[in-house]
């Protein structure tokens, strides 16, 4: 009884790692995705659909936080010259 059960799950999680949406599908074979990316796709595909999708969430937030706190910086270093300050 428990062995059909362990069998029974061990199929539904392959037909779920198996599952993959048409835009899963386009990114991992596009040539112009990175390694890295389809790589943590597929790690993605193993793990619980609801967890991976919130993890994915929250690490998009951060990194688009540091992208924005990046350019802010660079923005206020290197400034664009105003028509008064050329030939001073």
């Amino acid at each position: 009884m428990e062995t059909d059960i362990l069998a029974t799950n061990s199929k539904t999680q392959r037909r779920v790692t198996e599952m993959k949406t048409k835009r899963i599908k386009e990114v991992l074979e596009s040539v112009s995705a990175s390694f890295w990316l389809k790589d943590r796709i597929e790690e993605l595909l193993e793990r619980d659909a609801v967890d991976a999708a919130i993890d994915a969430e929250v690490l998009a937030q951060l990194f688009t936080e540091r992208a924005n706190l990046l350019l802010s910086e660079h923005e206020a270093f290197v400034r664009p010259m105003s028509c008064n300050e050329v030939g001073d």
